[in-house]
C-alpha cells in the first residue's frame, strides 16, 4: 500500500500571497510593511524580494493507492500533482512515497473519499473515521486520527517551463492573477525591495536540486 504527497518550490517576486492591498510597502520607518494610504483603495501591488527567495507549496490532496495487483511492476499514468504556472523561471517538485500498512491504507482511502469527492446521489454515505488513536480517559469516544510508521522515498524533478513560454502563456502570480508592480517614480528608493523571511513556506536558501 502506498501514499504519495508532493511539494514544489517556485522562485518568487511577491511580497506575500496577498501583495500590498490598499497601499504601498515601506521599508522605513521601522517596522517595515504595507501601509494603508488614501487614494490606493482597491489597488494591490506586488514587490520584488531582496536577493533570492523561494516559495514552497504543499499538496493538500491525499494520493492513496494499493499495489496489490501490480505484482511489482511500475504504476504508470497516475496523476501525482497539479503545478500552477506562477512564473516562468521553472519549478522544483518533490514527490514523497510512503509505504503504509493495510489498515493505514483503509483509513486514508476512506478519508480521501470523504474529503475530496464532490459527492452525488449514488455516493455511499460517509462512514465514521475511526483510527488507531484512543482516548484513554474515555475509550468510547470516537477519535479521528491514525498513528503510522512508514518507509519513505523521495524523488525530485525539475520543471523547466519551456512549453508555457513557447505558448506565450502569462504567469498568474501567487494570487492567481497577473502580477502588478508599483509604478516607477522619481522618489529615491521607490519601489523598495522586500526581505525574504525564512518560514515554513518561504526560504532564501537555494533548494537542493534547483537548476538555475
Amino acid at each position: 500500500m502506498d501514499y504519495k504527497s508532493t511539494a514544489h518550490w517556485s522562485k518568487i517576486i511577491n511580497l506575500d500571497q496577498r501583495g500590498c492591498e490598499g497601499g504601498r510597502y515601506f521599508d522605513t520607518p521601522r517596522p517595515a510593511g504595507c501601509k494603508i494610504e488614501r487614494g490606493y483603495e482597491g489597488i494591490t501591488y506586488d514587490y520584488y524580494c531582496e536577493g533570492n527567495c523561494w516559495e514552497m507549496f504543499f499538496s493538500q490532496e491525499l494520493n492513496v493507492f494499493t499495489d496489490v495487483y501490480t505484482n511489482g511492476n511500475p504504476i504508470n499514468n497516475r496523476l501525482i500533482a497539479k503545478i500552477p504556472f506562477y512564473n516562468s523561471s521553472g519549478a522544483l517538485i518533490e514527490i514523497k512515497q510512503q509505504s503504509i500498512s493495510s489498515s493505514a491504507y483503509q483509513y486514508l482511502k476512506l478519508l480521501a473519499e470523504q474529503v475530496q469527492n464532490n459527492g452525488s446521489l449514488v455516493d455511499t454515505p460517509p462512514a465514521a473515521l475511526i483510527g488507531n488513536i484512543k482516548n484513554v480517559s474515555n475509550p468510547k469516544e470516537i477519535v479521528a486520527g491514525f498513528f503510522m510508521v512508514t518507509g519513505v522515498r523521495y524523488i525530485k524533478y525539475w520543471i523547466d517551463r519551456k512549453d508555457p513560454i513557447a505558448q506565450k502563456l502569462t504567469p498568474t502570480g501567487l494570487r492567481e492573477q497577473s502580477i502588478r508592480e508599483e509604478p516607477l517614480s522619481n522618489i529615491v528608493g521607490r519601489p523598495p525591495l522586500t526581505p525574504c523571511i525564512l518560514s515554513q513556506t518561504r526560504t532564501p536558501i537555494k533548494p537542493k536540486g534547483w537548476l538555475n
